[in-house]
């Protein structure tokens, strides 16, 4: 579940459109840097470095990310609402 599920039409295009750029960003960032990175380190350096850089992306997701199995996407606009303090979904 992604945060444009939970949001208005509008913003949820406006989250989907700010995603896909930082996503293409990044696919290509790593395909621009992958030969020099692995010309500079070695190919098994950098295969390391992507290993190690997904590790610390799972541990982030596993800390920071809330478990939405089984829950409703009302369940979880309340949760995100007493997280953030926004009370004006809570008596909508």
């Amino acid at each position: 579940m992604t945060y444009a599920h939970m949001m208005e039409s509008r913003l949820s295009l406006n989250l989907e459109h700010c995603f896909l750029h930082r996503n293409r960003g990044s696919a290509t960032l790593v395909a621009c840097t992958s030969l020099s990175m692995a010309n500079a380190i070695g190919y098994s350096g950098y295969f390391l470095l992507l290993a190690l850089s997904c590790i610390v992306l799972f541990v982030f997701l596993y800390k920071f990310v809330p478990e939405t199995k089984g829950r409703s996407l009302e369940d979880m606009s309340i949760y995100f609402a007493e997280l953030t303090g926004d009370h004006s979904v809570l008596e909508a």
